[in-house]
């Protein structure tokens, strides 16, 4: 089997990747494997993308996101525009694109959500995209256009063979001229020599009540606890995401939301939304591939040009997907330009 490129996982910085070659280098042969693990970050993704973005090229990052997906969002329907309001104190303000204080009817609803902690303030930082994650994947690697091949395979080692990359899978063997992966969790157990990357759980509960929120109202962000509420836009309801203290080297064993992960829920929720009659938390949990720093990056592999691998992608990776795809592509030699937004023809010829 051959191709001019192989991207290694079909999550949403995969599907990504995809759609950006299919658009702009459709004469080029594409092979997507993936060895179709149901339990992976982006299958559960939340799907949210912020505005809370930082600085450097996670402010970079962040921008060329929401440009994207706001240009997606007239021809899709699969991305929601939510209000993004977010408990923090003055001094975060600068870190966001535009921080004021909450007024109006959003502001007594969340008031009232909040009960007795609505110290410290509640800010509105303009609207978050919720990203039907699962839904976009499948849409970007739909048939039409480009040379795309997919195959049901385990990668079990990569070796470089003078200008080609040699992929042995559990399907057979793959060679290509270009390689990326974007695996997550899974890249790390492969491409042990990455540096610095690391597997984190993700941690999320879809929380059962009587009486939930309006869906309308949007998120309600808490950077303190590293967690967030919001809108579940394929259950009915809400969901709570919090942050594990369960790092490891490789996405080994279980991957189970814990007695203490549950309990902690519960305690964000008692502190930080008295106001919100929860019965009950249903847990989801996946791991993902988290650099220490937590800024994803975007490591070229030894062994010769053409091949790279996307670490730390924080999550399901689509709050970045778009500026790691580009970033990628630039660095496999088949993009000129990562700061260009959206899917444009800014492309080199192979």
């Amino acid at each position: 089997m051959q191709a001019d490129l192989v991207v290694v996982g079909a999550g949403i910085v995969g599907a990504t990747l995809v759609a950006r070659v299919r658009q702009c280098l459709p004469g080029l042969s594409l092979m997507l494997v993936d060895d179709g693990q149901r339990a992976s970050a982006s299958a559960l993704s939340a799907g949210l993308v912020t505005p809370f973005c930082g600085a450097g090229s996670r402010r970079r990052r962040s921008e060329l996101a929401f440009a994207h997906y706001q240009a997606l969002s007239q021809r899709w329907p699969g991305v929601a525009k939510v209000a993004f309001s977010f408990v923090a104190s003055e001094g975060q303000r600068p870190l966001l694109f535009d921080a004021k204080p909450l007024e109006g009817r959003l502001a007594a609803l969340m008031h009232q959500y909040r009960g007795a902690s609505a110290k410290p303030a509640l800010f509105q930082a303009g609207h978050a995209f919720v990203i039907d994650v699962p839904g976009l994947v499948s849409a970007y690697l739909a048939p039409g256009e480009g040379r795309l091949t997919r195959l049901a395979a385990r990668v079990e080692r990569l070796d470089g063979d003078g200008p080609a990359w040699c992929l042995q899978t559990s399907a057979g063997a793959v060679t290509a001229r270009r390689v990326i992966f974007a695996s997550g969790a899974r890249s790390n157990a492969l491409l042990r020599a990455i540096p610095g990357s690391l597997i984190k759980k993700i941690v999320a509960f879809d929380l059962q009540a009587a009486q939930l929120p309006d869906p309308t109202q949007g998120v309600i962000y808490m950077p303190a606890r590293k967690a967030f509420v919001m809108p579940n836009q394929r259950r009915d309801g809400w969901l709570l995401s919090i942050t594990s203290a369960d790092w490891r080297a490789v996405a080994d064993g279980r991957v189970d939301a814990l007695p203490d992960e549950a309990r902690e829920a519960q305690r964000i929720l008692e502190q930080e939304l008295p106001g919100l009659p929860i019965r009950s938390l249903r847990p989801r949990a996946a791991f993902d591939s988290y650099c220490a720093d937590g800024e994803p990056r975007v490591v070229c592999l030894p062994g010769g040009p053409g091949a790279c691998a996307l670490v730390g992608a924080s999550g399901s990776g689509v709050r970045f997907a778009p500026a790691l795809a580009n970033e990628a592509l630039v660095a496999v030699g088949l993009l000129a330009d990562a700061s260009a937004p959206g899917f444009i023809n800014h492309c080199k010829e192979t």
